[in-house]
């Protein structure tokens, strides 16, 4: 099997997200790629019989060996592609890159980086988009000697212009808790996967939401599975529509082995 960093993303007339990599693929990418590509494809008629339009997006501002595609997201007129790979601060800080659609183009807008990045962070493994506002984990991130607690940055667009806007950590991180590696957005409303995360089971795992008054994030509730087993993964994936989060725990085993779950 030949495997290459190209991340497929599906979105229909309205720009509605249909596909996205799997966790696995986004894996072996990141073991096997080098900078990558991205494929957008555009629905052109219905979805039985119908004819696609591809557009390839590479960056020309990320370094060779960034996994360019590692993770996508996509709101309107706005992608956002991780490059958890890049490297400036130090091999593995990792990035993320904006493209915005100008009539039929898509345009690099923006590449964003930590403030604070550094080696090993990998920014952009995943990363999530809503209107204005773009959020990537770095679930690798370091605090002193304790190793991959994991963080969330938070970007926001003026005009064409991205900043940082906030820094996000859980409340009571902990080494290998891997904050970051799954996040999610929608309006003033961020969730963070922290998959590792140990509450009394080991890597049961648990999710964070926070919440934006004012321009500043709070934390306003930590989920965790109501039936915690050892290696469930719980916070693996996320997503958030509204005041609706689902948590994926794909390690779940109370229907077999690695049978896997969703709680809402």
């Amino acid at each position: 099997v030949r495997l290459c960093a190209r991340a497929i993303l599906v979105v229909a007339g309205d720009g509605g997200l249909i596909m996205r990599p799997t966790m696995k693929a986004r894996r072996a990418m990141l073991r096997f790629s080098t900078i990558g590509a991205m494929l957008v494809m555009l629905l052109l008629g219905p979805p039985v019989r119908a004819q696609y339009a591809q557009v390839a997006l590479t960056a020309t501002n990320v370094t060779t060996g960034s996994r360019f595609g590692a993770d996508v997201a996509i709101a309107d007129d706005t992608i956002i592609v991780g490059a958890p790979h890049d490297y400036v601060a130090g091999q593995g800080d990792g990035a993320v890159c904006i493209f915005r659609r100008s009539g039929v183009n898509w345009v690099n807008e923006a590449k964003l980086k930590a403030s604070d990045g550094g080696p090993g962070d990998y920014l952009g493994f995943s990363g999530a988009i809503s209107g204005d506002t773009a959020v990537a984990g770095a679930y690798g991130d370091d605090v002193g000697a304790a190793k991959n607690l994991g963080s969330a940055y938070v970007f926001t667009r003026s005009g064409s212009t991205w900043s940082e806007q906030q820094k996000l950590t859980a409340s009571d991180a902990g080494a290998g808790d891997h904050f970051g590696l799954s996040v999610g957005v929608s309006g003033d409303t961020i969730v963070v996967g922290s998959p590792y995360d140990y509450d009394g089971t080991v890597q049961s795992g648990s999710a964070f939401v926070f919440s934006r008054s004012a321009g500043v994030w709070t934390e306003q509730a930590k989920l965790v599975p109501s039936d915690p087993s050892d290696y469930m993964e719980f916070g693996g994936h996320v997503a958030i529509q509204g005041d609706t989060v689902v948590v994926g725990a794909y390690r779940d085993r109370e229907l077999g082995q690695a049978a896997g779950a969703a709680y809402m």
